[in-house]
């Protein structure tokens, strides 16, 4: 993972196979040293209910750890370097950390259901270092959602003034949406409070109450 493809790319998502275990909240030391019956690859995003261990599906409800090296290259930046990485979603609250270092966290992905709490939520974590291998490891728990579970939408990797623009021109473009629909759902309920007979301004109106809940 060069850091000359960053220039280039400025923001990058890092889809394709990651590490993955399940059952454990593993170091990155311990994920390597795996054994090679133990080790397994999964696509992020995607549900980890689709991968087969021993013949038999890996049940939503557990803990799970995800671990992806990213190797830059030290000609192409001075030391320390800045990066971001920005996470959409993963079900249903996790911790992740980068060579060791406490990263960003949502929820608590606590290995035991007495002390998890899901949390549902964009977030953007911050890694400065001289390191020109970052080691990121994921502690996924999930102790809430039945049908899904894993990492559901593409994380982002970048420098940090990249990956933070991105980030305020996603949350620009959501406020403006959100705006967009509220107005539609108040101006498409007053005229149908106006004009009980015309039902198809209710339907407008209701359809644009949905789509503002589900940006909130």
């Amino acid at each position: 993972f060069p850091e000359k493809g960053l220039k280039e790319h400025d923001v990058m998502k890092l889809a394709g196979p990651w590490h993955f275990y399940y059952g454990k909240h593993l170091s990155a030391t311990e994920m390597e040293n795996l054994r090679p019956e133990d080790t397994y690859y999964l696509p992020a995003p995607s549900n980890w209910m689709n991968l087969k261990r021993h013949g038999a599906s890996i049940p939503a409800i557990g803990i799970a750890t995800y671990y992806l090296k990213i190797v830059v290259d030290t000609n192409f930046t001075h030391s320390p370097r800045d990066y971001a990485f920005r996470v959409g979603d993963i079900t249903s609250a996790y911790t992740m950390y980068v060579n060791d270092l406490l990263v960003m966290s949502t929820g608590n992905a606590s290995p035991t259901k007495k002390d998890f709490k899901p949390g549902y939520y964009p977030h953007v974590g911050f890694i400065h270092t001289n390191d020109d291998t970052l080691k990121v490891i994921i502690h996924v728990s999930n102790f809430f959602y039945p049908h899904f579970s894993g990492i559901s939408r593409p994380i982002l990797f970048g420098k940090e003034k990249e990956v933070s623009r991105f980030q305020l021109q996603t949350a620009t473009l959501s406020i403006f949406l959100m705006c967009i629909f509220g107005i539609l759902f108040f101006f498409e309920l007053m005229v149908y409070i106006a004009n009980p007979k015309e039902r198809s301004h209710l339907m407008v109106s209701l359809l644009a109450f949905i789509m503002l809940v589900k940006m909130l």
